[in-house]
């Protein structure tokens, strides 16, 4: 068979390459001349040919043979080939002739191009991956967030191995013995595979080792995208989870031609790859580069490529071609202070620009990641670069570093929604992307620099998407999903929202939750400590506990919570949602259930709420330790609750429910013990809510006497009326006159729990000093109102992050006023949760934990613990901001002055250790100490005579429970107290 010569366009780095007899493609030399008024480098005697469709090659063979040429290789079975000619020829003339020639469609040289990244001199051997997360840290002393929001991207999915990214390039490290993947970060062979070389010549030692990487340029960008993550050494892989398909199109030297590339696109077309990453490119256009170009696009497979390093000078090809190509993103290059890098072209043809490095030298303000792991790699041994590219890891710089971000974000955002087209995923890209430059579009940044998290939000909220890890909604975010999408996930995975939550359907288009596969059971949405949302016109589905809430209470309106395995709402602490028009049925546990203060409002604003709760097989409604659940109906219309097993509701522990005119079928029953009471008078005569999708059902209920109690008094009326009117300070005063006529007795206490639900709903922050001065002085202490007034001011605590004196409360709670089992297993669980939720502290929880598992064995409420534990810490970075009380740490008794000296650390958070930073003005004795929240030092760093300038410590904190520490710095100036926060 014929072998086609390859045609050899070389990508250039940043700075034009003088081209010297020492770089080759095989054995070929790279020439330098003009082509089309362009000055271009190509390979020496050779010629790319694309014949029409009806030639065949013997057709054409008369033609080359006149022209003395010879063919080296072929391609697309025989359409392309590879010509060479005698040195003697003149390439340029034998090219005019061949494009009179009728059967010839192309004919053009084999232009040399080279990767994407131009190195430099200094090179430090630390990592840092600040491109992925930025916190103005020294070193690089960049900008806060110049980064892609990376840590928030990987809390929705970090990829899957059905992801498959192609990187066409120089290859990945091979052990030339053994032809094994040879670097620890990327050894996965379950997700890193091994794909073709075109560009040695079969036969060839180097064609022998396959794509083994002898430059090191495709190396670095493989790690980038998919090293291995969580396995204690190395780097963090962008698309971790996503499989990564090498394809060798460049040589040693990072030179690589048009039919490589073009064989090299196909072959990753053709073996499943859906993103293509090309950190390549070449000075000027082609045949070739088109043909491979409309091959992708005609396969829906998305092309990422650098724009190139020439210092502000034009986009080079294919990125060039962006304009007139939806599945083509070119990415230049912003450095760690969000600008522009001083190398990166530019133009119109820039889609986005993300981090690729400062440049200048090779160190910590560049990009870090994978580089071979054994010797004779060129970027490690030419003496181009000194000091040489390390083994194993190292800096280099260039929109080559910048392109593979990019396609990692487009790897994420294909595992989360996999039938996403080319043009969508540029398109959201594009739109996420945060401004850095002018409004809108710049030749600079394009739209703007990448940001991984918001692509993702944007890909759910408008497309919705199949997870197989817990996805969370970070604090202080928002999400509005739109109408008709579906999120799906994965058996035990939950949806965790510690934000805002808008999941607004409407009629024709519900928004669905459920879980992927025909089996098991997902974990829900779970709703944590300070989020809030809005479900409107959503079904959730097959998870365990549909929805859940802690010191949570979203609005849920016209919303199907069926066909869980466990129960559809379950409210502990503190959750008081709105329920309108609801569906709550064939959930395996409870329709709804409320633990500890919690007392949702199955009413809306003096409306009915028109709830449907049925065919629950523990029962429709349980509430227990005051939580008062509302369901008053109105005149002739209210909330349905029938045909659950066991009771309609069941109450205990000093709950009082307002169940007037519900409809409760045939024969309700109801429990209501340990002082609560229900509320059934003016039950209504038929079900106002059976054209609301309600399945017949034929099964009998249980009968029993029913409870019907007169509980809420006729002065708790107005106070009523005030609170759904928002008018909440004329509430609590009548709800304060309540208190004081019924305190000790039901009625009392639901007026006080009420009195604090006003302070919650309203935002007032002063409701510990208003307890202090109106509600305990009424109280005997030690009585159960009295610890119902001390829990409700732990709540308060909680919501307003003093989780110390919470826990000061809880203890106190425990050691002091442990009146009964009720409210020993109430303060045990909430000193738990406070622990693992807002300091991290496992080991205290468990504390806790383990003491309610001995003494309440077989209690439904140690279901709810793993689920806290579960969680971590609730937005640790963003508790790590906020208002949580600062230890009082005793210095010779003097009081803390805030001083001019500079003190930081880096990384924060951090796992196990962190480097602790500060500058002095002047010398001095100077003291640097780590204590925890409760004011306890852990570790005494520094103590001692210090120079002026700047100094360093470790913190290691292997040996401590995760969670916020402080740490001070005292010097003759005064003193500096900041936090960090240890994530184990």
């Amino acid at each position: 068979m014929i072998s086609l010569i390859r045609v050899i366009l070389i990508c250039s780095i940043a700075v034009p390459l003088i081209i010297s007899a020492q770089n080759k493609i095989g054995n070929k030399s790279i020439k330098h001349g003009m082509w089309e008024n362009k000055q271009v480098d190509y390979v020496e005697g050779q010629v790319i040919v694309k014949l029409k469709n009806e030639v065949s090659i013997d057709d054409f063979e008369p033609a080359f043979i006149q022209l003395d040429a010879k063919v080296v290789q072929t391609y697309d079975s025989g359409k392309w080939i590879l010509l060479e000619f005698p040195e003697d020829v003149d390439v340029f003339k034998s090219i005019k002739e061949l494009k009179l020639n009728k059967a010839v469609e192309i004919a053009e040289l084999n232009f040399v191009g080279h990767v994407h990244w131009e190195p430099n001199d200094t090179y430090y051997a630390s990592g840092l991956q600040w491109s992925l997360k930025n916190t103005a840290q020294t070193p690089p002393g960049g900008t806060n967030d110049a980064d892609i929001d990376l840590p928030e991207a990987w809390d929705i999915t970090k990829g899957t191995s059905s992801t498959k990214i192609a990187v066409v390039d120089t290859g990945i490290p091979i052990d030339s013995t053994t032809l094994a993947l040879s670097h620890p970060d990327l050894q996965n062979t379950g997700r890193i595979l091994k794909g073709k070389d075109c560009i040695d010549l079969p036969g060839s030692d180097a064609y022998l080792v396959g794509v083994r990487d002898a430059c090191g340029h495709g190396t670095h960008v493989a790690g980038i995208i998919a090293a291995e993550t969580n396995n204690n050494i190395g780097i963090s892989g962008i698309a971790n989870g996503c499989s990564l398909l090498a394809v060798q199109i460049m040589n040693n030297i990072g030179f690589g031609g048009v039919i490589q590339f073009k064989d090299g696109i196909k072959y990753a077309v053709d073996n499943g790859a859906k993103i293509i990453n090309i950190s390549a490119g070449w000075a000027t256009d082609s045949g070739t580069i088109v043909q491979a170009l409309d091959y992708a696009e005609a396969h829906d497979v998305l092309l990422v490529i650098s724009v190139g390093n020439d210092t502000g000078g034009s986009v080079t090809y294919p990125a060039k071609h962006s304009p007139n190509y939806s599945n083509i993103l070119s990415v230049s290059a912003t450095d760690h202070n969000d600008v522009i890098s001083s190398y990166s072209n530019i133009g119109t043809e820039v889609c986005v620009s993300a981090p690729g490095g400062y440049g200048a030298s090779r160190d910590e303000n560049d990009i870090y990641s994978t580089t071979p792991n054994y010797s004779g790699f060129y970027y490690h041994t030419s003496s181009k670069y000194n000091p040489p590219v390390p083994l194993s890891y190292g800096y280099l710089y260039g929109t080559s570093m910048a392109a593979p971000l990019v396609t990692a974000i487009a790897g994420l955002m294909l595992s989360i929604k996999s039938d996403l087209m080319p043009y969508q995923i540029r398109d959201i890209i594009q739109q996420t992307a945060e401004e850095k430059g002018a409004t809108g579009f710049d030749n600079y940044y394009g739209y703007g620099r990448v940001n991984a998290y918001k692509a993702l939000k944007y890909t759910i909220e408008h497309y919705g998407g199949t997870f197989n890890q817990n996805v969370i909604l970070p604090a202080g975010d928002t999400w509005n999903l739109q109408p008709g999408v579906t999120l799906s996930f994965a058996p035990g995975y939950t949806l965790i929202v510690n934000g805002t939550l808008n999941a607004a359907g409407n009629s024709s288009n519900n928004i669905t939750f459920t879980r992927s596969g025909s089996s098991g059971s997902w974990g829900g949405i779970q709703f944590n400590s300070g989020s809030s949302g809005n479900l409107d016109y959503c079904s959730i589905q097959n998870a365990g506990n549909g929805i859940y809430c802690y010191n949570s209470s979203p609005t849920i309106k016209h919303s199907t919570i069926d066909n869980n395995s466990g129960t559809g709402l379950y409210l502990n602490y503190y959750s008081s949602p709105v329920l309108v028009g609801n569906n709550f049925r064939f959930n395996s546990s409870y329709g709804i259930r409320c633990e500890s203060y919690s007392s949702p409002n199955l009413t809306d604003n003096g409306y009915p709420g028109s709830n449907v709760i049925r065919n629950n097989s523990s029962g429709g409604v349980l509430a227990s330790y005051y939580s008062n659940p509302n369901l008053l109906g109105y005149m002739t219309y209210g909330n349905s609750v029938f045909d659950n097993t066991g009771y309609e509701i069941a109450a205990s522990s000093n709950c009082t429910i307002n169940a007037r005119k519900v409809f409760w079928g045939t024969v309700p029953t109801f429990s209501a013990t340990g002082g609560s009471s229900i509320d059934t008078t003016g039950a209504l005569p038929n079900n106002t809510n059976g054209g609301r999708n309600i399945v017949a059902d034929n099964s009998s209920s249980l009968s029993n006497q029913a409870i019907s109690l007169k509980v809420v008094a006729d002065d708790l009326s107005l106070a009523l009326d005030k609170q759904k009117d928002k008018k909440y300070d004329e509430a609590i005063l009548l709800f304060l006159e309540v208190f004081k006529n019924n305190k000790g007795v039901l009625l009392g206490k639901y007026a006080l729990s009420k009195i604090e639900e006003c302070y919650t709903q309203a935002g007032k922050k002063d409701y510990l000093d208003y307890s202090k001065r109106e509600i305990k002085p009424q109280l005997k202490e030690g009585s159960e109102t009295y610890v119902e007034a001390l829990e409700l001011e732990t709540h308060q605590m909680v919501n307003l992050g003093l989780y110390k004196e919470a826990i000061g409360n809880l203890q106190t709670i425990l050691k002091k006023y442990n009146l009964n089992s009720e409210i020993d297993k109430n303060t045990l669980f909430t000193l738990g949760a406070v622990y693992s939720l807002y300091y991290g502290d496992k080991e205290n929880a468990n504390k806790y934990f383990d003491e309610l598992k001995r003494k309440y064995s077989g209690d439904e409420m140690l279901e709810n613990i793993e689920r806290i534990l579960s969680v971590g810490m609730i937005a640790p970075e963003y508790l790590a901001q906020a208002p949580v009380a600062t230890p009082e740490i005793a210095i010779n008794g003097e009081k803390e002055v805030v001083a001019e000296e500079f003190v930081s650390n880096y990384p924060n958070p951090f796992n196990p250790t962190t480097k602790i930073s500060f500058r002095l003005k002047e010398s001095g004795k100077v003291s640097l100490k780590v204590y925890d929240v409760l004011g306890k030092e852990v570790a005494n760093l520094a103590d001692g005579v210090f120079e002026t300038g700047k100094h360093e410590a470790t913190f290691n904190g292997s040996n401590l429970a995760s969670g916020i520490y402080f740490y001070r710095l005292v010097t003759p100036n005064g003193t500096i107290t900041k936090k960090m926060m240890l994530m184990k």
